[in-house]
Parts: structure tokens; C-alpha cells; sequence
């Protein structure tokens, strides 16, 4: 989606990250084609599954390509020694790369935010092994975004 480029973008000038060190998996139902190539041409590592998922079966699919996903980025970084004790953030939008951590021995650990309620549950499992900041329970998301979504949505209903 448009604003995680600009999540990188700020990242990066901020010097918290380099960009080689920056690894995404898109969703084939929300990820932004153009998006993904704006990533990779900033030197971010993007996955971007397509296909091999039968309707019906898309949680346990995905949940597959997260724990794929995450094995090979830990593999990547691990290739860098100066990366071996960097904690991994981990930026999730339904739980699976939360859940699929809980599974994974690294040295820096982990730490987690989870965007949506749907991701709740695994968060609160995971909460034992690294911490997870729970941004769909904020107040920010719960008292101050609902008016921006509600001028955005009559914005966009009196443009038709």
C-alpha cells in the first residue's frame, strides 16, 4: 500500500534502517503492483505471492508463505554479522509473520505491531516470546481515526 513506502522512505532518511535490511510480504488481494516495484527500486527485499492459494483456503496458505518468507530474510540477515544482534521489527497486518516468529531463534529477538484486531490473537500468544504493540486497540485508531476515514469516505461519495 501507498503509505508503507512512505513508512520506508521515513525509516530510512531517519538512518533507523537501510534499506537492504527492509524485507515485505504483500498480500495478493491488497498489494499494489506499482507499490511493490517503488520498494524494490528503493532497495527494499518484497515477496509478492500471486497465486497457489485455493478459495477457502487462503489463512493456511498464507500463513505458509509467512513462515517461508520470514526463513529466508532471517537467512539473508544472518549472511551480515553486524545484523546478528539487531532485534527484528516486525510489521504485521493479520498475524501471520507474528505467529510464524514465535517459531524462530534470533539473537537481536523480535518485536512486533500488529495493525489489525484479526491479529490480536496471535499477538497475545507471542506476547511470552517478544513484545507486540497492538495498534488496532490504540486510541489513536479507536478516537482520532474514524473522523479521518469519515471525511475521506464523504469526500470521495460527493466527488460521485
Amino acid at each position: 500500500m501507498e503509505e508503507t513506502l512512505c513508512l520506508v522512505e521515513e525509516l530510512v532518511r531517519r538512518n533507523i534502517v537501510e534499506p537492504k535490511n527492509i524485507w515485505l510480504l504483500g498480500k495478493p488481494y491488497s498489494s499494489n503492483p506499482r507499490v511493490v516495484q517503488r520498494l524494490r527500486l528503493f532497495g527494499a527485499n518484497v515477496e509478492f505471492a500471486t497465486d497457489g492459494w485455493k478459495s477457502g483456503c487462503f489463512d493456511e496458505w498464507f500463513e505458509n508463505q509467512a513462515k517461508a518468507f520470514l526463513n529466508k530474510a532471517l537467512t539473508e540477515l544472518k549472511k551480515n554479522a553486524s545484523n546478528k544482534t539487531a532485534p527484528i521489527v516486525l510489521l504485521d497486518d493479520g498475524g501471520a509473520l507474528i505467529a510464524a516468529a514465535t517459531e524462530q531463534k534470533w539473537d537481536g529477538g523480535f518485536c512486533g505491531v500488529e495493525q489489525t484486531s484479526r491479529g490480536i490473537k496471535f499477538a497475545l500468544k507471542a506476547e511470552s516470546k517478544f513484545p507486540v504493540v497492538l495498534t488496532a486497540c490504540s486510541a489513536l485508531k479507536s478516537i482520532v481515526e474514524p473522523e479521518f476515514v469519515a471525511r475521506a469516505a464523504i469526500s470521495k461519495i460527493a466527488h460521485y
